[in-house]
């Protein structure tokens, strides 16, 4: 069942990462990837791309496609093995495929590092 990604705070983010309940980190990875600073955001996805549980799995990678479509994904290495990894598992193909459609669209932002380096000139 779709729901509309809330705009929540850094630390109750934090906490439902934090859950016990798959649904609840789930929510909490979508709400962060739709509202959330895109650097803090993509470290925690990152991360879940790697969880055991399909459904938090699965919501990392899908939370990644938000990142391209709201334009500030940034370019990391480490989301393209992520989401290479993620066409290897079944219950994950469809959902990374779909992602790296987000990406061919609306691109990536360069890296972190390249940001801040333009801003400082």
């Amino acid at each position: 069942m779709y729901r509309e990604p809330d705009h929540r705070g850094r630390s109750e983010l934090e906490a439902d990462l934090g859950a016990v309940s798959d649904e609840v980190v789930a929510v909490a990875l979508i709400d962060a990837a739709h509202h959330a600073s895109p650097d803090w955001a993509i470290e925690k996805l990152l991360v879940a791309t790697g969880d055991d549980r399909p459904v938090v799995a699965k919501a990392a990678v899908v939370g990644i496609g938000a990142l391209a479509r709201r334009e500030v994904l940034t370019a990391d290495r480490r989301v393209w093995l992520a989401l290479f990894r993620a066409l290897e598992i079944p219950e994950l193909a469809g959902v990374a495929g779909d992602t790296l459609d987000d990406i061919e669209i609306y691109g990536t932002v360069g890296s972190s590092y390249h940001r801040g380096a333009q801003s400082d000139g």
